[in-house]
């Protein structure tokens, strides 16, 4: 089970999530939605030992029973015989602890965070209400976290608060790189131009009442990039990455 993960405030014997979606009203649709997610978010389901070294198949064995126990109700044995089939590298005859960590690590991943995440934008943009996904694949150049696994759960979090840009403060210190910068500013100037208009693209006009500061800061090697909403067709999403 995620150490951390979302809750609802609501009796889950009684009100299943995903069905409560389906059904909702058009308050589910009136707002525009945006969600995402980093490389690996079960970075944090695992331990020093567990990340430094890896791990054998009988524990991933015994992670993925887990998971699928706390997670399923029925058909326990298939489904866990279908994720391990689905994040095992067959072409590799021996399995090393630290491709056996990285699968694990990535169905994990995609159980708890990312399949449920893309089935909120689907049952949000079905009915045509406006929706956008993104996939932080992008890692700090002075991080703590293994380059191996890309971006780690709330990695994204540094740059949605535009830390790179003031230093980082005391409670994100790093070495920023002026690619950190650029990165920070694309995002920040996505995010609010949502969280004022709706639309990522686009910044609402200031009301007259309100000073003039200027135009935003450009995003460097970002600038001109279209962020175009996800939909059950094509669904488009912007990958932040390096």
């Amino acid at each position: 089970m995620p150490r951390i993960g979302p809750s609802l405030p609501v009796d889950p014997e009684t009100v299943d999530p995903e069905h409560a979606m389906e059904r909702a009203s058009d308050n589910f649709i009136v707002c525009e939605l945006m969600l995402g997610t980093t490389t690996t978010e079960s970075y944090a389901d695992f331990d020093a030992n567990d990340i430094q070294y890896g791990f054998e198949e009988d524990q991933r064995n015994r992670i993925l029973r887990t998971y699928v126990r706390n997670a399923y109700v029925y058909h326990l044995n298939e489904i866990f015989s279908a994720v391990k089939n689905e994040y095992t590298d067959w072409d590799k005859p021996i399995q090393h602890p630290i491709n056996i960590r990285d699968s694990t690590m990535e169905a994990l991943s995609d159980g708890h965070t990312v399949a449920p995440l893309i089935r909120v934008a689907y049952l949000h943009a079905r009915r045509g209400a406006k929706t956008y996904f993104f996939h932080f694949g992008y890692q700090t150049k002075d991080s703590d976290y293994p380059q191996r696994l890309g971006s780690v759960r709330g990695e994204d979090l540094t740059y949605i608060l535009g830390m790179p840009l003031v230093g980082g403060q005391p409670y994100f210190p790093a070495n920023f790189s002026r690619q950190d910068i650029a990165v920070a500013e694309a995002v920040l100037l996505f995010f609010s131009n949502f969280a004022k208009s709706g639309d990522p693209n686009t910044a609402p006009a200031p009301a007259k009442d309100l000073p003039d500061y200027g135009a935003a800061r450009e995003r460097t090697r970002y600038k001109g990039l279209v962020w175009d909403p996800y939909e059950i067709g094509t669904q488009f999403y912007l990958s932040m990455s390096k």
